[in-house]
């Protein structure tokens, strides 16, 4: 079983096997996608699959899947298969974007309507809406501590809420 090198392969054309005598044309692994390579390796081990595993789940070729792995992608743009293979891995969207550097970090701001959404869910499930109202108050105190500002859109107080505000808590 091959592995992922533990460092970006230099950037050049040609470099010498270990496998073969002399020197083998090999393309050079892009250091972006030399990051997604290893990125995708971790995750298939994390999950204990086998390249053929993965492979056969993201309907493409083992040699593929290697090629993947070790950062070998030719071509513009995602390679559809590319795209199965995170998603069999349960990448979350944008994740493969990100390590190539074509989507920005994400901001707590990004991640404040997924944390009211999450907090509204619960009530709807029968947790206590007190409960929530202190989460929320929560999530808008680390903001305002981060620096962040939440746009007023996604900002919900516990005001908006049709049961009202509940007990103040007690944050220093």
């Amino acid at each position: 079983m091959m592995s992922v090198p533990p460092h970006p392969p230099k950037p050049i054309e040609e470099h010498v096997s270990p496998h073969r005598p002399g020197p083998a044309t090999v393309p050079a692994a892009d250091p972006s996608w030399w990051h997604v390579g290893n990125a995708v390796h971790a995750s298939r081990r994390s999950l204990r699959m086998s390249q053929a595993e993965l492979a056969d789940a993201a309907g493409i070729s083992r040699r593929t899947m290697n090629n993947y792995e070790m950062g070998r992608v030719s071509g513009p743009g995602i390679p559809p298969g590319l795209v199965r293979v995170v998603a069999h891995l349960g990448w979350p969207e944008g994740r493969l974007e990100q390590l190539l550097g074509a989507a920005p970090e994400r901001t707590p701001a990004d991640d404040y309507r997924t944390v009211t959404d999450f907090a509204e869910a619960c009530v709807a499930a029968g947790a206590d809406s007190r409960v929530r109202d202190i989460f929320l108050q929560t999530a808008q105190l680390l903001l305002e501590q981060a620096g962040v500002q939440v746009p007023v859109t996604e900002a919900r107080g516990v005001a908006d809420h049709p049961d009202g505000p509940g007990p103040q808590p007690a944050i220093p």
